[in-house]
């Protein structure tokens, strides 16, 4: 019983809930590029670089791509801003790449104000996430 009301709380305090993987089946993502993109998210190796935590405004989203993969935080908010700290993007981007292998997916993650935000890993490919 101990265990299971642990399980919970941790649950229930995770910084990042799944939103789902996506169904495209034809998607491959090298999972080995996944983790280049984690890494170079924890030693902020982009140009420019990110000035973390990350703004992002209002109805827009930013991200950084590398070996063909890409992550976007997404705020769908109309008016509000909020900032997104490094580790809770490597740990919405470690959640999707475990839960999904391959295929890319979403998660959500609180910025610093408590607003919910996509994260999103797909491939470089095609139109800007989401």
């Amino acid at each position: 019983m101990h265990f299971a009301t642990a399980f919970a709380l941790v649950n229930f305090f995770s910084s990042s809930q799944a939103l789902g993987c996506f169904s495209d089946r034809k998607a491959n993502i090298a999972i080995d590029a996944v983790q280049v993109l984690i890494n170079n998210v924890g030693s902020n190796n982009f140009d420019p670089p990110f000035d973390f935590p990350i703004e992002v405004k209002a109805q827009h989203l930013i991200g950084g791509e590398t070996q063909g993969v890409k992550f976007c935080i997404e705020n769908n908010f109309l008016f509000d801003n909020t900032h997104v700290a490094q580790g809770d993007i490597i740990s919405a981007l470690e959640a999707i790449r475990d839960d999904c292998d391959r295929f890319g997916g979403k998660r959500q993650a609180h910025g610093d104000t408590g607003l919910p935000v996509d994260i999103t890993l797909t491939t470089s490919s095609g139109s800007p996430c989401p």
